[in-house]
C-alpha cells in the first residue's frame, strides 16, 4: 500500500498548498527547495510531502535539481510555442462548437467577468486581471460543455503562471487584453462563433508574439 492510500487527505493538502504556493510566486524558477523545508514550511511529516512532490514532479511543475532539490520547470521556446499551439487549437474548437444563441445565463456571466477584468484594469491590478483572465477563458470551455476539456484546460493554464508564461508588460497591457475579450464576447453576442473563434486565436497569438519579443530581448541583454 503506498503513502498516498495510508494518509490521502495530507498529500492532497500538501499537493493543493505547494500548487497554491507555484501559482502565487512564492515559488519561482529562481528558487531551490527541498522536501524537508516544505515539510518543515507547511507543518506536515515528510511522507504526504514526498508524494506531493512526486505528482507535481509528474505533472511537470518541478524538475530535480542538484544534490536532492527541486527546481520550478523552466520552459524552453520550444516548450512555450507548443503550449501556445495547444492552447489555440483548444479554444478555436471550443469556440467554434458553443452553441448559438447564448443563454441569458452565460451571457450574463460573460459580462459580470468583462466588468470585473474593466475593474481590475482601471486599478492597474495585473495579479487581479491575470486570475481573472483564467476565469474568462475557462468559463468559455463551462459554456461549451465538455468537462474534461475544461479540467485540462485549467491545469494547461495553472502550468503557464507557475512557469512564467505571463506575458503583460508595457507592450501587451491588461488593457489589451480586456479589450481583446471584449471582441470575442461580442462575436459570441452576434451569434458568429466564426468571428468568435479569430478573434480567440488573434488574441493568444498576440500574447505569444509578446512573450517571444521579450524572452528576444532578455537573451540580447544577457549576450
Amino acid at each position: 500500500m503506498t503513502s498516498v492510500a495510508k494518509s490521502p487527505s495530507k498529500a492532497k493538502l500538501a499537493y493543493l498548498k505547494i500548487k497554491k504556493m507555484l501559482l502565487n510566486s512564492e515559488i519561482t524558477t529562481e528558487t531551490f527547495v527541498s522536501e524537508e523545508m516544505l515539510s518543515k514550511y507547511l507543518g506536515l511529516s515528510r511522507t504526504p510531502v514526498r508524494e506531493a512532490v512526486k505528482l507535481l514532479l509528474h505533472e511537470g511543475y518541478f524538475r530535480q535539481g542538484p544534490s536532492g532539490g527541486l527546481l520550478v520547470h523552466k520552459a524552453s521556446l520550444r516548450e512555450c510555442r507548443e503550449l501556445y499551439d495547444l492552447r489555440i487549437a483548444m479554444e478555436e474548437y471550443v469556440m467554434t462548437g458553443i452553441s448559438m444563441p447564448l443563454s441569458e445565463k452565460n451571457e450574463k456571466l460573460l459580462q459580470s467577468l468583462l466588468e470585473k477584468q474593466k475593474t481590475a484594469v482601471n486599478l492597474s491590478d495585473t495579479a487581479q486581471f491575470l486570475l481573472l483572465d483564467i476565469k474568462f477563458h475557462t468559463l468559455l470551455f463551462e459554456i461549451y460543455g465538455n468537462t474534461i476539456l475544461s479540467g485540462m484546460y485549467q491545469e494547461l493554464r495553472n502550468k503557464f503562471i507557475a512557469v512564467g508564461l505571463v506575458v503583460f508588460n508595457e507592450v501587451y497591457t491588461i488593457g489589451t487584453a480586456y479589450a481583446e475579450h471584449c471582441d470575442i464576447v461580442e462575436s459570441l453576442k452576434s451569434k458568429n462563433t466564426s468571428n468568435a473563434a479569430l478573434s480567440i486565436r488573434k488574441h493568444i497569438i498576440h500574447a505569444q508574439q509578446q512573450l517571444f519579443s521579450a524572452s528576444m530581448v532578455r537573451a540580447k541583454g544577457h549576450s
